[in-house]
């Protein structure tokens, strides 16, 4: 499922300061009853867990991801959840086995989103709520617009790179929601969610989205050294936009759906 991010760090740096923003706001939206059992579908370091079991220490909390990292890393931040090793397309609970299912940044990735999907659906009660969210690649992620075009246009290779990253499935309006009542869900909800995130300066930018996460980061790691120091200077440069380095601050805008099991 989280299969542009194995390394608990780099992720953590790059897309997991994003998730955790964002975790917030989606619960918000979601509207999972208090004291629930709920399934965290692609839970990768625990984030949006973190902040349920913080909201509401009676919810029974139950975690999957297939990266062990993932797994570790969310064992040690929410010890009061339950967090295994799974496949999102073959999930191991009986049916209606959750009262309550969330699936933030993950559908996208399994190798069969319907199947994904319909396992999600299954494995929660009739009547449950059941809330995703994808972000909006191309027309929502500032940061994304700023890195790949920029690297497309400063390296071999970097067009297709960028191109790979814009094709996603599930980022463009709709996408995610049809998915969904594809599998059953009926939905009664669907809602865009912006977050900011912060960085002080150029280089703690370069370092968060050049470690071994996502698309880009694998890229720009197996570039020869006179390559990736060119898009390194090509993305300090559009950092900075002809101002001074310093702070800048990002818009991140993911699509979010909430419906209920039908039943």
């Amino acid at each position: 499922m989280t299969a542009y991010a194995a390394d608990p760090e780099a992720y953590a740096r790059a897309m997991g300061r994003l998730s955790r923003r964002l975790a917030a706001p989606f619960l918000d939206f979601a509207g999972v009853p208090a004291g629930a059992s709920v399934l965290d579908l692609g839970c990768g370091t625990g984030n949006l867990a973190a902040v349920l079991a913080e909201r509401d220490p009676a919810s029974r909390i139950t975690g999957i991801d297939i990266a062990p990292g993932f797994i570790d890393a969310a064992r040690r931040a929410v010890p009061s959840a339950r967090f295994m090793l799974a496949d999102a397309m073959a999930l191991p609970f009986p049916g209606a086995a959750f009262d309550a299912g969330l699936a933030m940044l993950v559908l996208p990735f399994p190798p069969e989103p319907d199947v994904a999907a319909a396992e999600l659906l299954r494995v929660v009660r009739p009547g449950a709520v059941v809330a995703a969210a994808m972000w909006d690649v191309t027309g929502g992620m500032p940061i994304f617009r700023l890195l790949a075009d920029t690297v497309a246009l400063a390296v071999p290779g970097g067009q297709e790179m960028r191109d790979r990253l814009y094709r996603v499935r599930l980022t463009r309006p709709g996408r995610l929601a049809a998915t969904l009542a594809k599998a059953g869900l009926a939905v009664e909800r669907e809602q865009e969610i912006t977050i900011r995130v912060d960085y002080p300066d150029g280089a703690s930018f370069w370092r968060a989205w050049s470690g071994h996460s996502g698309v880009l980061g694998p890229f720009l790691a197996a570039l020869p050294d006179e390559e990736r120091a060119a898009a390194r200077e090509a993305v300090l440069a559009a950092y900075r936009s002809g101002s001074p380095d310093g702070p800048r601050s990002f818009t991140a805008t993911a699509f979010a759906v909430r419906g209920r099991k039908p039943g």
